[in-house]
C-alpha cells in the first residue's frame, strides 16, 4: 500500500478541521490549509518520499576528492615513542618524504612498515644524509636515533636465560649389572692383544697343562718369567699386569741395573707346528668381530667428536650402505644420455615384442593355410574316387546290355 493512501484520512480530518463554519455576519473564502494530494500517484509519493535521481552524481554526493586527502588514507599511522611490532605501518605515503632509518623498511608503494618491534622515532641523520629525515624503530622508549657510528650495533636477539636442570651423578654400572654406557674403541681388533686381554698366560699354561703336552710357547713363556722375577719382581708384576690388559707385549729384562731390554726377546713367533698344537678358543671373538663387521653405525668419540673406526672400517662401513658416488653418476649430458639410451632400449624391446608377434601370427597362418590343403586334398581324392567309380559302373552297365541284345538276336535267329 502507498504512503499517500495511507495518510489521506488524516488529510481529510485537517480539511474538516479547517473549514468549520463560523458564526459572524459574513462570511470569507474558505482555503483548506494542506494542498489536496495530486491525481497522479507517482507525484504523491514524490512529495512525500522525497525526489529521487538516477544516478548519484546527480544527488550532490559525487565528488573528485585531491590527490593527498583522507580518502587516500595517507600520512603518519603511529606517533613518535608509540610502540608497533614487527609490520606495522608507521607512515603511508607517494613518494619519499619520509626515509626508512633503523629498523625500518619501505615498501612498494613508499610506505614506511616497522622491521622489529619496538618504539617509532622520527629523526634526523646529517651523517648519512643533509636534507632527508628518516622514521625509525629504537628497542627502548629512552633511546634516541641515530645510534653512533662508533658503537656497537644493537639487535635483539630474542634469548630467554633458562636455567640448566642439575642432573642426579649415577653409577656407571646399574643395580641389575649392566653397564649404563659402553663406548667401543676405534680401529680394528688386533687378535693377539684380544688373546693377551681375554686369555693370560696362566690360563693358556693350564690349558696346555689339561691337554698333557708342553709347547715352545709355555717353556719360552716360563723362563721369561723366572728371569723376570730375578731381575725385579716389582717390575715382572708391572709388566704381566700391562701385558695381560693388552696395552704392551712382556719384554723380558736382562738387566735390572742397566736397564735396558733386549729386542726380539718380547714376543716370539711360533712355528706352524706349534700353532696347530696350540690353538685358542677365540670363536666368540671372531662372532664379536663379524657382528661389529656387519653394523653400520659410525661413533663418534665424544672428546674430540671425530669417527671411533679407522679409515679402512670407514670406508668398509660406506660401501656396504646405498650410496651412489657422484663420479658414478656423471655430469648433466651423461645423464641427458643414460636416459636416452634406456629410451632407445625400450623401443627397441617394443619393436622386438611386435616383430615377435609378427612372426607368431605369420607361423599360424602358415600353419592354417596348410591345414587348409591338406583338407582340399583330401576333399578332391574323394571327388575322384566318386567319379572314377561311376564311370566303371557305367562301363559294366553297356557290357550287360549289349550281351542281352546279343542274346536276344540269337535267340530270334
Amino acid at each position: 500500500m502507498r504512503l499517500v493512501q495511507l495518510q489521506r484520512p488524516l488529510q481529510a480530518a485537517a480539511i474538516a478541521r479547517s473549514c468549520r463554519p463560523t458564526l459572524s455576519t459574513f462570511a470569507l473564502p474558505i482555503r483548506p490549509s494542506i494542498q489536496a494530494p495530486s491525481s497522479t500517484p507517482a507525484a504523491g509519493n514524490a512529495a512525500v518520499e522525497g525526489r529521487r535521481f538516477a544516478s548519484v552524481k546527480s544527488q550532490g554526493a559525487y565528488r573528485i576528492p585531491n590527490k593527498k586527502t583522507l580518502p587516500k588514507k595517507l600520512g603518519a599511522k603511529k606517533s613518535g615513542d608509540q610502540y608497533v611490532v614487527t609490520g606495522n605501518i608507521i607512515f603511508k605515503q607517494r613518494g619519499t618524504m619520509w626515509h626508512p632509518g633503523e629498523n625500518a623498511l619501505k615498501g612498494r608503494d613508499h610506505t614506511i612498515h616497522a622491521a622489529v618491534s619496538g618504539y617509532v622515532k622520527y629523526y634526523r641523520d646529517p651523517k648519512l644524509h643533509p636534507t632527508r629525515q628518516y622514521i625509525g624503530v629504537a628497542f627502548n622508549r629512552e633511546d634516541t636515533l641515530p645510534y653512533p657510528k662508533d658503537e656497537p650495533r644493537r639487535r635483539k636477539l630474542g634469548m630467554v636465560a633458562v636455567t640448566r636442570k642439575v642432573h642426579d651423578k649415577k653409577d656407571n654400572i646399574s643395580a641389575s649389572g649392566i653397564p649404563r654406557r659402553v663406548v667401543r674403541k676405534g680401529g680394528l681388533y688386533d687378535v693377539e692383544a684380544l688373546e693377551q686381554q681375554l686369555w693370560s698366560r696362566e690360563k693358556a699354561r693350564e690349558l696346555a697343562e689339561a691337554r698333557g703336552e708342553t709347547t715352545p710357547a709355555a717353556t719360552g713363556e716360563a723362563s721369561e718369567a723366572s728371569s723376570t722375577s730375578k731381575a725385579d719382581p716389582a717390575q715382572a708384576a708391572a709388566g704381566e699386569a700391562a701385558a695381560s690388559e693388552g696395552e704392551v707385549a712382556a719384554t723380558p729384562i736382562t738387566s735390572a741395573e742397566s736397564g735396558e731390554a733386549e729386542p726380539g726377546k718380547g714376543r716370539k713367533k711360533h712355528s706352524r707346528a706349534g700353532q696347530r698344537e696350540f690353538v685358542h678358543p677365540l670363536a666368540f671373538i671372531q662372532k664379536r668381530w663379524l657382528e661389529r663387521r656387519r653394523t653400520r653405525t659410525l661413533h663418534l668419540n665424544p672428546r674430540n667428536y671425530s669417527y671411533a673406526e679407522s679409515n679402512a672400517a670407514i670406508g668398509r662401513l660406506v660401501s656396504r650402505t646405498m650410496y651412489t658416488a657422484p663420479w658414478k653418476l656423471g655430469g648433466r649430458k651423461a645423464r641427458m644420455r643414460a636416459r636416452r639410451k634406456r629410451t632407445e632400449e625400450g623401443f627397441k624391446q617394443i619393436a622386438a615384442n611386435r616383430e615377435l608377434v609378427r612372426q607368431e601370427r605369420e607361423k599360424e597362418r602358415i600353419a592354417e593355410e596348410a591345414k587348409r590343403a591338406r583338407m582340399l586334398a583330401k576333399q578332391r581324392a574323394k571327388g575322384q574316387g566318386r567319379a572314377e567309380g561311376k564311370k566303371v559302373e557305367g562301363k559294366e552297365g553297356e557290357k550287360a546290355e549289349k550281351a542281352e541284345k546279343a542274346g536276344e538276336k540269337k535267340a530270334d535267329a
